[in-house]
């Protein structure tokens, strides 16, 4: 069994850190190096990393300067020295079985990278539940370009649910200082990808906390804006098909009206950032107008162009008057 590199990064959580240590000492899988990357916590966390170091020969523990969450996931990839990497967030848990799994499928399908299922615990619980991907191999393009994405689109998405050959990120990195990072590096990793192996197995235990960066909503959802441009941008150099690429920026409008139905957009220092957001999105869009688009899809971005606020505002008019005739 060739070493497995998990790295953890943690950032004062006390009260979740040893559920999620524990559940990968757990793992049935054991030749695993475990790097608890410490992010410049301020409460115990630290020192509950530090006993487990002195517990377990596996655990590693790096003590940084508070950088955030994809400087900490840098640090765990700069130090690891496994043949695979995998990540786990500090206040999540997997499941025993996990890591047996997807290095069996990672293996056996000689893939890049391969993928499990995972279930929500906390806010999402009860409404969503897990989100499911089906037994089969890939290519990254594949699923990339919608063929898979646009079903269930977290569960490809994510660095959790995952093992990756290290060379993977042999020169890609996780964007420092940005929310959604995730979501930034979603295209490099898939596009170079000639094979995903995917397995249904739930293997992963996303908990939602209320103060969580997943859960901040507010000025991190620009964030989210920011990797969709970079996505189209990415997609344009690569000669992606226009109506991929229309998805794709019509999901980051979709985030804008997130933003306009739950946060105070007009306040400052916030809707400078929506007009800048705004102002590059119009770029795109303009630009996309001239792809071959259908005369909806292009209607769909023509208005935007004109006004994402009240094509907003007509969607949500629209709704109410389609509910008051039971539609």
């Amino acid at each position: 069994m060739q070493k497995i590199s998990v790295i953890v990064p943690i950032y004062n959580i006390e009260n979740y850190v040893r559920s999620a240590v524990d559940s990968i000492l757990r793992q049935s899988y054991t030749n695993l190096e475990i790097l608890l990357v410490d992010d410049g916590s301020t409460d115990s966390s630290g020192m509950i990393c530090d006993e487990y170091a002195q517990k377990d020969a596996r655990v590693k523990v790096i003590h940084k300067k508070n950088g955030g969450l994809s400087d900490a996931r840098n640090a765990g990839i700069e130090a690891a020295t496994g043949t695979y990497i995998g990540f786990v967030d500090g206040d999540d848990f997997i499941e025993p079985e996990m890591y047996r799994r997807l290095y069996d499928a990672l293996v056996k399908n000689n893939a890049d990278f391969s993928i499990c299922s995972f279930r929500f615990v906390g806010a999402y619980e009860n409404r969503n539940g897990k989100i499911e991907i089906d037994d089969e191999v890939l290519s990254g393009k594949e699923i990339l370009l919608e063929k898979r994405m646009s079903k269930h689109a977290w569960g490809w998405g994510y660095a959790w649910n995952k093992l990756y050959k290290k060379e993977v990120f042999q020169s890609l990195r996780y964007p420092v200082g940005k929310a959604y990072e995730d979501d930034f590096i979603l295209q490099d990793l898939y596009w170079n990808a000639e094979r995903v192996a995917c397995i249904a197995y739930v293997g992963y235990n996303y908990v939602q906390r209320g103060s969580s960066i997943s859960n901040a909503m507010r000025e991190n959802r620009m964030d989210e804006i920011d990797s969709r441009l970079r996505r189209d941008l990415f997609y344009e150099r690569h000669n992606v098909p226009a109506d991929v690429r229309h998805k794709n920026i019509m999901r980051a409008y979709n985030v804008l009206y997130l933003i306009y139905a739950h946060t105070a957009f007009t306040q400052e220092p916030f809707a400078s950032r929506i007009r800048a957001e705004n102002y590059a999105l119009r770029q795109r869009n303009k630009k996309m107008r001239r792809e071959s688009l259908t005369l909806p899809q292009k209607a769909e971005l023509l208005a935007n162009y004109i006004s994402p606020y009240y094509t907003w505002k007509c969607m949500q008019l629209a709704k109410k008057i389609l509910n008051r005739s039971g539609f």
